[in-house]
């Protein structure tokens, strides 16, 4: 179990024990025959913590008070070509909150007109669109000034990091360059980049990168496209949002996890709400658990790149790797993997983890270790935005993911305005 963390107000992104984010994990049940052995389904997610911390190095703060007249930039004669809108990719069904998709148009042939800006809010094909003149020395500025009074940015957003732009593969837009260089930029909320999902059963192409701990600075930095290789990432849901990778752990590394996590096993604790406090995790939990350190594996090493990678979180916000195994009959009835703090007001452990609502669990990577000849699904009973179950405890409801050695599923717990998704149950 890795998770990963994402500054917000009110709900935090808790410094996973090795996770992407450290949700209440979706119910996951074992009804497997062969209890003697490692068959028992194990669930490795890395919640790869998307907690974006506001730094000049990571988020861009854009002025809403320096006009372009009064920055001396260098305007070249000719202006570069944009890239053909590519938005039509990512249009979905429904509204996507937090999200808003902006292309640049360039060959407009309009006097006086540098570039046209379609903006398409919530990813719905309902653009509306302004201009730039020739004569705006600073063109990027203008457009980050007319997004935010245009989609509100500086008031919708519920993170503490400010809002930003992302390419389509999650790299961060800092310049007129940049938007140009894409066909379609991303803009999210939040300030932190989210998979667009589009709808379900769409498949995308995603390169994972390993880092081969070539770096020094292993837990400062995404991964980068040094080394790696392009898997098939599929969307399972678009609310919440989640996403299955086949092959992303190999069988070597799997079995690797399982050899040096099995003699630490112990029983799973759960942080208790005001509500339940003074029960036993075994009312909710009956799995084991070991949370397992990267520093002395490189194997695990290797992983967190590619958690990394995938996420497009640093390392350095990622919880521990929580290993998981479910005997027969094991279960972790349904719960969310993000904190509210307004739940936990008695739990100073978890207030202080989620630094009390400023930070929290963005996603959630979970592998599975092993195959299983029956049960180990992953349930999520609210999948497609249906109201809580009245049964925590049942399997029967919403989306059934069954457990495939090597394979990983991701899914957020916040939305792209940096929210808590309700439905991420």
């Amino acid at each position: 179990l890795k998770m990963a963390k994402n500054k917000r107000n009110g709900v935090i992104t808790p410094k996973p024990e090795k996770v992407v984010p450290k949700p209440t994990l979706p119910k996951v049940t074992n009804e497997g025959n062969d209890w003697l052995s490692w068959r028992f389904t194990f669930i490795l997610t890395i919640i790869g913590f998307i907690t974006s911390f506001l730094c000049a190095r990571t988020l861009t703060t854009f002025s809403t008070t320096n006009r372009a007249n009064d920055i001396d930039i260098y305007v070249p004669n000719e202006l570069l070509s944009s890239q053909p809108c590519g938005a039509s990719n990512y249009f979905t069904e429904k509204e996507v909150v937090g999200l808003h998709l902006i292309c640049l148009d360039s060959s407009h042939g309009i006097p006086e007109v540098s570039y046209l800006v379609n903006i398409y809010q919530n990813s719905m094909n309902n653009p509306t669109q302004f201009s730039i003149s020739i004569n705006e020395k600073d063109p990027y500025q203008y457009i980050c000034r007319t997004l935010e009074k245009e989609l509100q940015l500086l008031t919708k957003n519920q993170s503490i990091n400010p809002w930003a732009m992302f390419t389509t593969t999650g790299e961060k837009i800092l310049n007129l360059n940049d938007m140009l260089s894409t066909s379609t930029t991303l803009v999210y909320e939040g300030g932190s980049f989210i998979w667009p999902g589009v709808k379900v059963g769409h498949k995308q192409m995603i390169y994972l990168n390993d880092g081969n701990n070539n770096n020094n600075n292993n837990n400062q930095n995404v991964g980068t496209e040094s080394e790696g290789e392009f898997l098939q990432m599929e969307t399972l849901s678009m609310n919440p949002l989640i996403f299955s990778i086949d092959n992303f752990l190999s069988f070597d590394e799997c079995d690797y996890i399982q050899l040096h996590a099995s003699p630490h096993m112990a029983s799973s604790g759960v942080s208790l709400m005001d509500k339940d406090i003074g029960k036993k995790a075994t009312e909710w939990r009956t799995s084991e658990t070991y949370f397992m350190a990267s520093k002395n594996h490189d194997i695990l090493k290797n992983i967190d790149h590619r958690v990394s990678s995938l996420t497009k979180v640093p390392i350095s916000h990622q919880e521990l790797v929580q290993v998981l195994k479910y005997g027969e009959g094991g279960k972790y009835d349904a719960h969310h993997d993000y904190f509210d703090p307004k739940l936990y007001t008695k739990d100073k452990r978890t207030l202080n983890m989620i630094k009390n609502g400023k930070t929290n669990r963005m996603a959630t990577v979970l592998w599975y270790l092993s195959d299983v000849d029956d049960g180990g699904h992953t349930v999520f009973p609210q999948s497609g935005g249906t109201k809580p179950p009245k049964d925590m405890t049942s399997c029967e409801r919403g989306l059934k993911v069954s457990p495939s050695k090597g394979k990983v599923i991701m899914f957020y717990s916040l939305l792209g305005d940096g929210s808590i998704d309700k439905h991420s149950l």
